[in-house]
């Protein structure tokens, strides 16, 4: 298997679906499985997760005691049966073909990590974030 997209779920039912749909058009075409590793969430977040991993089937779902954001990504690290690991947090969207496209650098240039850019949306227009920019500042 090629990645692992592991998904901590706490209370994010209002954007939960939008996330899911990304990241499920972007496994579509890869040997890959989305882990979705609910930490007690006590909204619908559980319900619209585990819908998920009922029907498609490179999703599956999980859920344990609230524990924090670390606990639930190490809880998903435990299952992972991919090559490569990717975290999306459950606000994220995926851009279409971006996991294809980081895979082949991985490979190309056998590196054991791969990161790319991120964007925030805001007041419907997409603008660079800040913290990010700041992490990734002079690299090439």
């Amino acid at each position: 298997m090629d990645i692992s997209v592991i998904i901590p779920i706490y209370n994010v039912a209002e954007f939960l679906k939008a996330c899911l749909d990304s990241v499920q058009k972007n496994v579509k075409n890869m040997d890959a499985e989305v882990i979705l590793i609910d930490d007690g969430s006590t909204d619908e977040s559980a319900e619209i997760a585990s819908a998920y991993a009922n029907s498609h089937e490179k999703f599956f779902y999980f859920r344990k005691e609230n524990g924090g954001v670390g606990s639930a990504r190490n809880a998903g690290v435990e299952r992972a049966q991919g090559e490569y690991i990717l975290f999306v947090d459950p606000d994220d969207l995926v851009v279409d073909g971006i996991w294809e496209k980081m895979l082949r650098s991985a490979r190309k240039f056998q590196t054991d990590l791969t990161i790319c850019d991120v964007a925030k949306l805001q007041n419907g227009k997409t603008v660079g974030s800040d913290l990010h920019l700041y992490a990734f500042y002079n690299m090439k």
